[in-house]
């Protein structure tokens, strides 16, 4: 977990200086940790329960496996009977349910948090088209 999502003075945070600080691509930690870091967060007074549904919306669902949704997020009582949460909750299931509509997303929120372009090609995998990884690296340079 990044250091200072563990500091006391995490918790004296506003909530939209919260949802800057975990809407930042920049961050260098598991999505899981975020989550957890908002949750802490919320959790601190009663009172931030209300914001539950802006600070969940930060933390990039899209990027968890069904099964963590189900078992680290939907456990958690207040994000299970908001019904603002639960429609994020159920549209990241959705997304992760269903990797050939994937593509077909855009947004932040199924983009992993990096500072630089990454390209991940697994061996053997046929990429569409007749482009080879020359091909691709130009374009991504070209787009930078």
């Amino acid at each position: 977990m990044h250091i200072f999502l563990q500091e006391e003075d995490f918790l004296d945070l506003s909530k939209d200086a919260l949802c800057r600080y975990m809407n930042s691509k920049d961050i260098e930690c598991r999505e899981l940790d975020i989550l957890k870091a908002g949750v802490r967060w919320l959790m601190h007074t009663e009172d931030r329960m209300v914001f539950a549904p802006e600070v969940l919306s930060c933390v990039r669902l899209a990027l968890f496996k069904t099964p963590e949704l189900i078992s680290e997020v939907l456990r958690l009582e207040f994000i299970a009977s908001n019904p603002d949460c639960r429609k994020l909750v159920d549209e990241a299931i959705n997304y992760s349910s269903n990797p050939y509509s994937q593509p077909l997303y855009s947004g932040s929120l199924n983009k992993a948090r990096a500072s630089e372009t990454l390209i991940l090609l697994e061996e053997g995998t046929r990429l569409p088209g007749r482009y080879d990884i020359d091909s691709i690296l130009f374009m991504i340079k070209k787009q930078n």
